[in-house]
């Protein structure tokens, strides 16, 4: 059974600023889009970042643009310019500073939603070329006073930039356009450098169901429940089962398939808590999370009882200290009864220092002697929990690792 899920809430964080090099284009500036489309002997490659429609805050696109021959048409050599050779009084031949002067001085990107002639924001980018300084010699003197061989030149140059996707812009959601103007010292604008690209609409949960509705366990064994979910413009999507009575929960990965929605079937052992449950699904794009609940489901204890269980542990080693943002290894071994537990897929959990509860990170799944291993990540000082699922035979239990500081 399906049926509309009812968003919760929503949370995003690393709000936008608008940067001061924004401003707003005027219908004169924007110019006709019609046959605009890259031009390889000018702009060889716009790169952009992730672009969808943000739940709240503006999103900050990067953007990059690899400008041509920002020295001038590529030759076997270029002209050396002296620029202290109007100076009073003439400086010594070691003193003098002999350049190439770039012919690139500045470039413009401007941005059309869909369905728009008109620019909506217009871009500066940065990190047009300077003067190239002519190696010197020992002495100090210029290799070359005349010519500068292309060896020494760059033949192309990346210049930077971002802009702005609203919430506002939620009805313009499908092909925008950048539009690329660059300016040259020797050949004056060139304009025609166009290329679309996707903005994707709001992340959104259309719906999420749980089958059987019904979930009767059995004594000695593991029941397969399956999981659906249909989420759209997410970039990580995964589900939890809950009890309302907040005893325990199951974290569920969801798997995008051919008709594009997410599912998984998930194997409830038969100590799973009875009674009244529902489903939660989660979807992640950039810095933005989404959490919604679904329907509710019931699970029935086993009619015989539950079955004795194999106690189950593991063990966990993290660093002391860890650099931040840079992946690291933490590691153990899980156990079933006294042996190492063969295959077991293990979940990973992570608290940042001064919370009360842990959040889910991932998976890890133990060789065949019961090793695991995963490389992580921390952005906060913090620890690390791994979990050994219960199972039908196999009792739960988890370990924690100590303090993992940031620097």
């Amino acid at each position: 059974m399906k049926r509309r899920m009812r968003l919760l809430f929503a949370t995003v964080t690393g709000a936008a600023v608008l940067s001061s090099t924004f401003v707003a284009s005027s219908a004169a500036s924007a110019q006709s889009l019609a046959a605009c489309t890259l031009t390889a002997t000018d702009v060889t490659k716009i790169t952009l970042g992730d672009s969808y429609i943000p739940l709240k805050d503006d999103l900050k696109v990067d953007l990059s643009v690899a400008v041509k021959d920002p020295y001038g048409p590529k030759a076997t050599e270029y002209p050396v310019v002296d620029t202290t050779k109007d100076a009073s009084p003439a400086p010594a031949l070691k003193d003098r500073k002999w350049v190439v002067k770039p012919v690139v001085t500045s470039a413009t990107a401007e941005i059309f939603r869909t369905g728009e002639t008109t620019a909506s924001q217009s871009i500066a980018l940065t990190g047009a070329p300077g003067d190239l300084p002519v190696p010197q010699t020992a002495d100090g003197i210029p290799e070359t006073t005349e010519k500068l061989a292309v060896a020494a030149v760059p033949e192309s140059v990346d210049l930077k930039g971002q802009f702005v996707i609203k919430e506002t812009d939620k009805d313009k959601a499908g092909k925008w356009t950048v539009k690329v103007t660059v300016t040259r010292t020797s050949g004056g604008n060139t304009a025609g450098n166009c290329q679309e690209f996707d903005v994707s609409g709001k992340q959104e949960v259309a719906s999420g169901s749980v089958s059987p509705s019904t979930i009767q366990l059995k004594r000695g064994q593991d029941v397969p429940v399956r999981i659906t979910a249909s989420v759209k413009n997410a970039t990580g999507v995964s589900a939890e089962l809950r009890p309302h009575d907040g005893s325990m929960w199951i974290n569920v990965p969801l798997t995008k398939e051919g008709d594009g929605n997410y599912r998984y079937t998930a194997y409830l052992a038969d100590d799973t808590s009875p009674g009244s449950w529902y489903l939660v699904i989660k979807g992640t794009r950039g810095k933005e999370a989404i959490e919604a609940t679904g329907m509710s489901f019931t699970i029935l204890a086993p009619e015989d009882g539950v079955a004795p269980k194999a106690s189950s542990k593991v063990t966990i080693k993290a660093p002391k200290k860890a650099k931040l943002g840079k992946a690291f290894k933490i590691y153990g071994k899980a156990y079933r009864g006294s042996k190492g537990y063969s295959g077991k897929v293990l979940e990973l959990y992570f608290k940042k220092k001064g919370k009360k509860s842990f959040t889910f990170y991932g998976f890890a799944k133990a060789t065949s002697t019961g090793v695991w291993a995963k490389n992580v990540k921390q952005k906060y000082d913090g620890y690390w929990r791994v979990v050994v699922p219960g199972t039908s035979k196999t009792k739960k239990s988890y370990a924690n690792s100590s303090l993992v500081d940031v620097k």
